[in-house]
């Protein structure tokens, strides 16, 4: 497996260094043998403008999540209040207990004494009353901050580059978005449990020094010793957490990725594999658990322990202060009631640490992907050229190759115009699909340009850009919903007319009528499955309706039978002259009906001409042209 570390100092003959896996730890030179095993050294030098420091990351960070809960201000400040006022009436009981015994009891007043039980019985009915209503407000609350990150985070997602999605797991995506649960509910935690401890402690001990100042003096010393707790736990649960949900991710992956191959697992008989593969991913998560778990057991152990100390002193101290006079029965039971708040709502918020360390670094996973640079700024693209006609598309020796690859495109040059229908020919490999992916502007060239109407098209509005531009991939992917929903993609009435007048026009609807329900037909998930000649249609239907000035097609017509095949090449024909039309295919008797054809060998434009220009050359269009005539007379 590759794996790399960072090594930001040298001191002391101990290297601090960054391990993707465990984050950044001091080790010795020892230990940094064992793991270097390579010895190849990248140097790198931060700059001003790309290397952000770890300080000011996580000002952005918390700017971002402060933004992101800033609505709920009003709300917040509700629920505060209200918690002071639970807090508050957490002490009835005990200093109820205090007053019945100290003074009501012995005045044999049975009037009072009653009377003191119906206040004690109305003011607890308030606080569970009360708390009833603060426990609305956060579900209320925990909606909204639900909806509203995941706004934030699935809008921001769907603007990153395409790379983006190529290099990474769906499963990875779907756990960080499931990961925004857990930041709510630290949300709702800080605001819930976790306000009122704190309330509780401060309100709790005040009350207890009021009462013996001895015993309020154990019940503060219990805090460093809950806290060294936490202290020399915190990294154990912080390595724990990640790690758990990096499995849970692993795990998440494996599954969706083995559902979305289910054809060829079975087709193969490779179930039984795929079933162990599955059960090896989530025993490793299981794993993962298993250790945080014993983490967290061994943190409540030692809390336990902690607080059996602070109670038994609490205990002895109490008893010593009543047998030398200076307590009270009904002080020391107060005392002793109190103290039965103090040490849960003590532990509560020394080993807050494990619910807000995993609520971290669910939200530095989730901030990860919504603070990578956005494919573009809307306002900034806004005020960019909109591109409104189409005339020519160009490229000028242009270059590119995937990251750590081998140039994939080399000095390619070719244009298209309107009323031109141009194919690039090829074989696999080649970096036709590449050139659409250019052309599309999801990636940039490493050099050369490519011009749209004889301007940079990094002149022009993307948003613009791409209304003028429709794709028609190979492998058509279909979403979860109607055949018309699929073509269409949008909810709106007009469009919905407008796509069956194009569909109408382009005598494509008969294509689709013979789908069981019609238009109405659910693909996708739960949907019926359809042919790849079939999804190819779709995907043609889906680029036609939105009325491109320039139409993008890839092996359009390489799973249709020979009647559609011939229906859509027609079509192409005549579509010609509303539009520019780029086609890419290795099928060479498609490409002879073209109006020019670019021969792409090994990345580079190897010749570019008509079918009968090129038919008479030595070139890789004329090779498989002589070996396709010679098949057809065979």
């Amino acid at each position: 497996m590759q794996h790399f570390l960072v090594c930001y100092k040298v001191k002391g003959g101990r290297f601090l260094i960054g391990d993707p896996a465990l984050g950044i730890k001091w080790i010795t030179e020892e230990e940094l043998a064992l793991l270097w095993k390579s010895n190849k050294l990248l140097q790198l030098e931060p700059n001003e403008t790309q290397f952000v420091k770890n300080r000011k990351e996580q000002h952005l960070q918390w700017k971002w999540f402060l933004h992101l809960v800033s609505k709920d201000s009003s709300i917040l400040t509700t629920i505060l209040i209200i918690g002071i006022a639970v807090a508050i009436l957490s002490l009835a009981t005990a200093v109820f207990a205090q007053v019945l015994i100290d003074k009501l009891i012995p005045s044999g007043d049975s009037v009072r004494i009653y009377f003191a039980i119906g206040l004690v019985a109305l003011l607890l009915i308030s606080k569970s009353l009360i708390g009833y209503f603060r426990q609305m407000l956060m579900l209320k609350q925990g909606v909204d901050t639900n909806v509203r990150i995941t706004k934030n985070f699935f809008s921001g997602l769907l603007l990153i580059p395409m790379p983006f999605f190529a290099s990474r797991k769906i499963g990875d995506i779907v756990a960080r978005l499931n990961d925004i649960g857990r930041i709510q509910q630290t949300v709702a935690y800080l605001f819930g449990e976790l306000l009122i401890s704190i309330l509780i402690l401060i309100i709790s001990l005040a009350a207890v020094f009021m009462y013996n100042q001895w015993v309020g003096l154990v019940l503060l010393a219990g805090i460093p010793l809950f806290a060294f707790i936490a202290y020399v736990y915190h990294r154990a649960i912080v390595i724990g957490q990640r790690e758990a949900m990096v499995a849970n991710a692993l795990n998440e992956s494996n599954f969706i990725n083995t559902i979305n191959n289910i054809l060829p697992v079975k087709s193969f008989g490779r179930e039984s594999r795929f079933a162990k593969l599955g059960l090896v991913t989530f025993r490793f998560l299981q794993e993962k658990l298993y250790h945080l778990g014993k983490v967290g057991s061994a943190v409540q152990l030692f809390a336990g322990l902690a607080g059996i100390i602070v109670t038994i002193a609490v205990v002895v101290i109490s008893t010593s202060q009543m047998m030398a006079g200076k307590m009270t029965t009904g002080e020391f039971m107060a005392v002793f009631s109190l103290s039965g708040t103090v040490l849960p709502a003590l532990a509560s918020i020394a080993f807050a640490n494990i619910q807000l360390q995993g609520a971290r670094i669910a939200f530095e996973r989730m901030y990860e992907f919504s603070s990578m640079d956005k494919e573009y700024n809307a306002e900034v693209d806004d005020q960019k050229e909109k591109a409104t006609s189409f005339e020519i598309l160009q490229l000028h020796a242009v270059n590119f190759r995937y990251p750590g690859r081998r140039l994939l495109l080399e000095e390619v040059n070719f244009s298209v115009s309107k009323g031109e229908l141009v194919t690039i020919f090829g074989d696999n490999g080649t970096g036709k699909s590449t050139l659409l992916s250019l052309i599309q502007q999801f990636n940039q060239p490493e050099s050369g340009i490519i011009t749209f109407n004889g301007n940079n098209v990094n002149c022009y509005s993307i948003n613009s850009y791409r209304k003028l531009v429709a794709v028609v991939p190979q492998d058509v992917t279909l979403i979860n919903g109607t055949l018309l929903a699929n073509i269409v993609m949008s909810d709106s009435e007009d469009d919905l007319h407008q796509a069956i007048k194009v569909l109408s026009k382009h005598q494509l609807i008969p294509f689709f009528e013979n789908f069981p329900q019609g238009f109405q037909t659910m693909l996708g998930d739960g949907g019926i499955q359809i042919s790849g000649g079939q999804k190819q249609l779709v995907g043609l239907a889906r680029a036609l309706v939105v009325s491109p000035k320039l139409l993008l097609i890839d092996e359009l017509t390489a799973y249709m039978d020979l009647r559609a095949e011939q229906f859509v090449m027609e079509l192409l024909l005549r579509l010609k002259s509303e539009m520019g039309i780029l086609s890419i295919t290795h099928n060479i008797r498609n490409a002879a009906l073209s109006d020019r054809i670019v021969v792409l060998s090994n990345g580079k434009v190897e010749a570019t001409g008509k079918h009968h220009e090129l038919i008479t050359g030595n070139n890789l269009y004329s090779t498989a042209w002589k070996a396709f005539a010679t098949f057809q007379n065979a």
